[in-house]
């Protein structure tokens, strides 16, 4: 007699796994043999058994093992999906599993082209050399000493961490053409940059040398490159802390224009006319080993 779960189809009846069968075993209903037949259906009892080893039953830590064994031979995504790009390690941090598992096709394609960024879309070319470096220098001295007849009230100062450097040789070009040491002094602006959230949390920041009075006096303020004019804003800001100056006059060795605030350069060793994402590099014997001006333009793509 067929229970109420049960369908009939045909004279066929399919009913539940019945218990009792033991572990790994299964017992179904089947009906008769033939279609003459009408004797009751019989109950058959299959085992559970290995494919490999059909003797053997398989449990599920076995089976489990099995398919960590195939998915560890299987080869990584970024493997497969791009050929010839198998970047090297990049830290010891990526040894763990969470950055490996995470390193998929579209990040390789982004590693490589930053890669590239970084070095091979940018042509260097040289502005200045050690001699044009020191004809510049000279210049700008001669041009201050003309724009200021009174030398008793001039006072130079240098913006870290190269217009300090600048400003040291353009005080020696004055000595050396009319024999007055100027005094020289050398401010960090780290602290009164509009960008200070932005640079870290432990920005680094110099000591600031100003050993004389500026009130009263005209200060030139010495850069090596004047950008956007921001850097020049928060040099004076800082410099009218110490004083009240009568003037405030600034000399740059480069000016490559792209202004964001109304600030001209009084004294220029330079006119360059470059491009936003142009990256231009002031090195000094002082700081760098050499004397040279060079711009990194980017590639148009």
């Amino acid at each position: 007699m067929v229970g109420a779960g049960d369908a009939v189809l045909g004279g066929l009846a399919v009913g539940a796994e019945v218990a009792g069968g033991g572990a790994g075993a299964s017992t179904r209903c089947s009906g008769p043999t033939n279609a003459g037949s009408t004797g009751p259906p019989s109950l058959e009892t299959t085992p559970a058994t290995s494919t490999a080893n059909p003797a053997r039953t398989s449990t599920v830590a076995e089976v489990r093992a099995n398919r960590t064994i195939r998915r560890r031979a299987r080869a990584p995504r970024w493997k497969t999906c791009i050929s010839g790009l198998t970047p090297k390690r990049l830290s010891a941090s990526c040894t763990s599993s969470r950055v490996r598992n995470s390193y998929t096709c579209r990040s390789a394609i982004t590693f490589k082209y930053r890669s590239c960024e970084a070095g091979k879309e940018r042509q260097i070319t040289t502005l200045l050399g050690a001699d044009d470096v020191r004809r510049a220098i000279t210049r700008i001295a001669h041009e201050i000493v003309e724009r200021d007849r009174d030398l008793s009230l001039l006072a130079i100062v240098g913006i870290r961490a190269r217009g300090d450097a600048l400003a040291t040789r353009i005080r020696e070009a004055i000595r050396a053409n009319e024999g007055i040491d100027l005094p020289l002094g050398a401010i960090d602006i780290t602290l009164y940059r509009d960008d200070l959230t932005r640079i870290g949390y432990a920005p680094v920041v110099r000591e600031s040398e100003i050993p004389f009075s500026v009130d009263d006096r005209v200060v030139v303020l010495v850069d090596d490159v004047l950008f956007t004019g921001r850097t020049v804003r928060a040099a004076m800001d800082a410099l009218v802390d110490y004083g009240r100056p009568r003037a405030i006059r600034l000399a740059v060795l480069v000016d490559r224009g792209h202004r964001e605030l109304p600030i001209r350069a009084d004294f220029v060793g330079k006119n360059v006319p470059t491009s936003p994402n142009d990256d231009v590099r002031v090195h000094l014997t002082e700081v760098d080993g050499r004397d040279e001006v060079e711009v990194a333009v980017r590639e148009r793509v």
